[in-house]
């Protein structure tokens, strides 16, 4: 089975909206809010640098290695689990 290719909400001219969990966690979207998601190690690594009670501001979380990571996989077509149920290309 060939892998998905990504078309990311998160990038682009219509970026989806970051979402914050109930944990107080900003997220890349309301969809990767899951645990499946949350087992992942690369998943776990953005959490951990995204507790908003812990910077003064979203771009501060935003420059972080893990965020930029995130989106560098990202633009090379690379994400979580859930963005390729969300955000596969059609």
């Amino acid at each position: 089975m060939a892998k998905k290719l990504l078309d990311p909400k998160c990038l682009g001219k219509e970026q989806k909206q970051f979402a914050l969990t109930n944990r107080g966690e900003l997220i890349p979207c309301c969809w990767c809010d899951t645990q499946i998601n949350r087992e992942d190690k690369n998943y776990q690594s953005l959490l951990e640098v995204s507790k908003i009670e812990d910077y003064d501001s979203i771009d501060e979380i935003l420059l972080t290695e893990p965020w930029l990571v995130f989106y560098d996989h990202l633009k090379k077509g690379r994400g979580f689990f859930t963005c390729y149920d969300f955000c596969a290309k059609r």
